[in-house]
Protein backbone atom coordinates (compact mmCIF):
# COMPACT_ATOMS: atom_id res chain seq x y z
CA UNK A 1 0.00 0.00 0.00
CA UNK A 2 1.46 3.37 -0.97
CA UNK A 3 0.57 6.48 1.02
CA UNK A 4 1.83 10.02 1.15
CA UNK A 5 3.36 11.30 4.35
CA UNK A 6 4.02 14.91 5.12
CA UNK A 7 7.13 16.22 6.76
CA UNK A 8 8.25 19.73 7.39
CA UNK A 9 11.41 20.98 5.73
CA UNK A 10 11.97 24.52 6.86
CA UNK A 11 8.97 26.71 6.25
CA UNK A 12 7.03 24.43 3.94
CA UNK A 13 5.59 20.92 4.03
CA UNK A 14 6.62 18.30 1.49
CA UNK A 15 4.81 15.11 0.60
CA UNK A 16 6.62 11.97 -0.37
CA UNK A 17 5.40 8.43 -1.00
CA UNK A 18 5.54 6.09 1.95
CA UNK A 19 5.48 2.50 0.86
CA UNK A 20 5.41 0.93 4.33
CA UNK A 21 8.37 -1.27 3.47
CA UNK A 22 6.93 -2.49 0.19
CA UNK A 23 8.83 -2.10 -3.09
CA UNK A 24 7.66 0.10 -5.93
CA UNK A 25 4.66 -1.50 -7.71
CA UNK A 26 6.21 -0.95 -11.15
CA UNK A 27 9.36 -2.82 -10.17
CA UNK A 28 7.23 -5.75 -8.99
CA UNK A 29 5.35 -5.79 -12.29
CA UNK A 30 8.63 -5.77 -14.23
CA UNK A 31 9.96 -8.64 -12.15
CA UNK A 32 6.81 -10.72 -12.57
CA UNK A 33 6.58 -10.20 -16.33
CA UNK A 34 10.30 -10.90 -16.63
CA UNK A 35 10.00 -14.18 -14.76
CA UNK A 36 6.95 -15.13 -16.80
CA UNK A 37 8.79 -14.47 -20.06
CA UNK A 38 11.80 -16.44 -18.83
CA UNK A 39 9.56 -19.39 -17.97
CA UNK A 40 7.75 -19.16 -21.31
CA UNK A 41 11.11 -19.08 -23.08
CA UNK A 42 12.19 -22.21 -21.19
CA UNK A 43 8.98 -24.07 -22.02
CA UNK A 44 8.98 -23.15 -25.70
CA UNK A 45 12.75 -23.30 -26.14
CA UNK A 46 12.81 -19.68 -27.33
CA UNK A 47 16.14 -18.22 -26.20
CA UNK A 48 15.23 -14.68 -27.32
CA UNK A 49 12.11 -14.72 -25.12
CA UNK A 50 14.17 -16.00 -22.20
CA UNK A 51 16.73 -13.22 -22.74
CA UNK A 52 13.98 -10.62 -22.90
CA UNK A 53 12.60 -11.95 -19.63
CA UNK A 54 16.02 -11.71 -17.96
CA UNK A 55 16.40 -8.11 -19.13
CA UNK A 56 12.94 -7.17 -17.88
CA UNK A 57 13.52 -8.81 -14.51
CA UNK A 58 16.83 -6.97 -14.19
CA UNK A 59 15.05 -3.69 -15.02
CA UNK A 60 12.66 -4.29 -12.12
CA UNK A 61 15.55 -4.96 -9.76
CA UNK A 62 17.29 -1.76 -10.83
CA UNK A 63 14.10 0.28 -10.38
CA UNK A 64 13.85 -1.09 -6.85
CA UNK A 65 17.47 -0.12 -6.11
CA UNK A 66 16.81 3.38 -7.45
CA UNK A 67 13.73 3.80 -5.27
CA UNK A 68 15.69 2.67 -2.20
CA UNK A 69 18.51 5.11 -2.98
CA UNK A 70 16.02 7.95 -3.42
CA UNK A 71 14.41 7.10 -0.08
CA UNK A 72 17.80 7.15 1.64
CA UNK A 73 18.65 10.49 0.02
CA UNK A 74 15.33 11.97 1.18
CA UNK A 75 15.97 10.75 4.72
CA UNK A 76 19.45 12.30 4.73
CA UNK A 77 18.06 15.59 3.38
CA UNK A 78 15.51 15.56 6.20
CA UNK A 79 18.28 14.91 8.74
CA UNK A 80 20.25 17.87 7.40
CA UNK A 81 17.17 20.11 7.50
CA UNK A 82 16.52 19.08 11.11
CA UNK A 83 20.12 19.87 12.06
CA UNK A 84 19.94 23.23 10.29
CA UNK A 85 16.81 24.12 12.21
CA UNK A 86 18.39 23.23 15.54
CA UNK A 87 21.50 25.38 15.03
Amino acid sequence: MCFLIAYSAGSYTRFRPYTDGYPDPMSIIDKITGRTKKAAGDVTGDSSLRSEGRREERKGEEKEKLANAQDRADEKAQDVADLERRT
